[in-house]
């Protein structure tokens, strides 16, 4: 729950245009639907050739979606629209970031315990961003009567 509070208090600002909001939406449930395809599959992997197979797939399949949506938003990233703020004091991490990083850690684990622990942090990071997209594509008034709202940044 504090974790959907906090997407939700992060997504607001880095833009997608009106048109765009439910091809986002749905792009973006697509991306949650495939990491929770994922991280069922990597659960069940009897082991880490089976493991490195699945996340080959996963890619193959989520990337495109990732690069379809950065089109769409013009993919300007929250940290520059709220002055460098960066989330957890690691940057502002994008979900290609993300993709990218877990790329170069999954499935490397001798042991599948540790895979699945990875996986399962990778998926919950990705549907994270993925419920920040939905949120930042739906409907939302973007003045205030002091003037336009501000995007509010990670603190």
């Amino acid at each position: 729950m504090r974790v959907q509070w906090l997407a939700v208090g992060l997504l607001i600002g880095c833009g997608v245009g009106e048109k765009d909001t439910s091809a986002m939406r749905s792009l973006a449930l697509e991306v949650s639907s495939a990491a929770d395809q994922h991280e069922a599959s990597v659960a069940e992997a009897p082991d880490v050739e089976v493991c490195r197979t699945e996340r080959e797939r996963y890619d193959a399949k989520v990337r495109p979606m990732l690069e379809r949506m950065a089109a769409m938003s013009g993919e300007m990233p929250c940290c520059t629209m709220c002055m460098g703020t960066s989330v957890g004091g690691s940057g502002c991490m994008s979900m290609m970031e993300e993709l990218e990083r877990y790329g170069g850690v999954a499935c490397g684990a001798p042991e599948m315990s540790s895979n699945r622990l990875e996986t399962s942090r990778h998926c919950l990071a990705m549907r994270t961003f993925a419920q920040r997209q939905m949120q930042q594509a739906s409907p939302m008034p973007r003045t205030t009567s002091s003037g336009p709202m501000k995007p509010p940044c990670p603190r």
